[in-house]
């Protein structure tokens, strides 16, 4: 039986979560030494949705969890070629020669 039984404890647990599972999966990018830790630690959460007898809501948090980190992953793509691209620009502009 949940330990949750309203909605809202229900839905901002399972938001929680998400973050958690978003933060580790973004620090699993930046960390590559602790890459499979970091993943484990971020399926964590969802068995602990698992644990509560919340099964819709761990489905739920692992599609939108799985849609958000692609999201990021591509928005973290683009903003590194921006960021190349204004250190080229900004060492062609102060060349001297």
């Amino acid at each position: 039986m949940p330990r949750f039984k309203h909605t809202a404890h229900r839905v901002s647990l399972t938001a929680m979560f998400a973050t958690m599972t978003l933060l580790f999966l973004y620090l699993s990018s930046i960390i590559p030494v602790l890459r499979i830790t970091l993943y484990f630690l971020s399926s964590v959460f969802i068995m602990g949705l698992l644990l509560e007898d919340e099964v819709s809501f761990a489905l739920i948090m692992f599609v939108g969890v799985s849609l958000l980190s692609l999201l990021l992953k591509q928005l973290f793509i683009f903003l590194r070629s921006v960021h190349k691209w204004i250190f080229l620009y900004r060492s062609q502009k102060f060349n001297f020669y």
